[in-house]
């Protein structure tokens, strides 16, 4: 058992991981202690020579005693001095680890690396300034929104419609920008940001999209969102498709918008 073993003995198997799943099953051992021997095994590790000692550092900083968030200010301030590292893996886990930690002094360094010429340095940038209302973090975000990278406008447009309350006409703008995108979970996302802030078009662009041959999730929760009475129709038809093999997930999502738009015209009719 990871927990019978000390840290050490941890990190050590961590850089002989032979897979992902097994080295983030050892941090998460670690995260799980999140304890003075953890912090600073963790902030040597920040200090190393190697860089993949560096980035085992990240990834153990960015989840100390997970929702807890041990050692926040300490592990923030080790962390934003990474995002100069030279090398790109301990750039992206430096990132990566302070969108868990979530603090507002890390966005100026997370902003200088949004034109980074490695696409995942860019996603972990990306992640970092997720959930943030800072204007200048969501001014990231919306520039992100428009990455040659798919993953990263993915990302980003999900932070943009549904990680954030914040509103404004540029925000809606760069929502708009992506309901063209062949990608349909980017295109839903933005979707669901534009019904998220009861834009005025997003009733009618939902009708749309419900007419389609295919839809996916996204646009479900919209229609939710909106609780429109005028979906139900449309839903009803999705509800009672037929030759397809059942999806829980999707079915649920379906049975949700219905409830919410039957419950919209039962508030009309009161």
């Amino acid at each position: 058992m990871a927990n019978d073993r000390r840290t050490p003995e941890i990190i050590k198997q961590a850089r002989q991981a032979e897979n992902e799943d097994a080295y983030w099953r050892l941090i998460g051992d670690l995260h799980e202690r999140g304890g003075a021997d953890e912090f600073q095994a963790a902030s040597r590790l920040c200090r190393s020579n190697a860089a993949v000692d560096r980035e085992i550092g990240a990834d153990i900083l960015g989840q100390l005693g997970w929702a807890k968030r041990h050692f926040q200010d300490e592990s923030v301030a080790q962390l934003i001095t990474l995002l100069a590292d030279p090398v790109d893996d301990v750039l992206a886990s430096a990132a990566y680890a302070l969108g868990h930690r979530q603090a507002a002094v890390a966005i100026p360094g997370l902003l200088v690396l949004l034109d980074h010429s490695n696409p995942r340095v860019r996603h972990a940038v990306t992640f970092g300034l997720l959930a943030q209302e800072d204007e200048a973090a969501i001014g990231g975000l919306i520039r992100l929104s428009k990455d040659v990278d798919e993953e990263v406008r993915n990302w980003a447009t999900f932070g943009l419609g549904s990680q954030i309350k914040a509103d404004s006409p540029v925000i809606r703008q760069a929502l708009i920008d992506r309901l063209g995108e062949e990608n349909d979970e980017i295109a839903g996302e933005a979707l669901l940001g534009l019904a998220r802030r009861r834009a005025p078009m997003a009733l009618e662009l939902v009708c749309v999209a419900l007419r389609r041959d295919g839809i996916n999730g996204l646009i479900v929760q919209a229609a939710e969102t909106l609780a429109d009475p005028c979906l139900l129709p449309l839903l009803e038809v999705w509800r009672n498709r037929g030759g397809e093999p059942p999806d829980g997930y999707f079915d649920q999502l379906l049975e949700d918008a219905w409830q919410a738009c039957l419950g919209g015209r039962k508030a009309a009719e009161n």
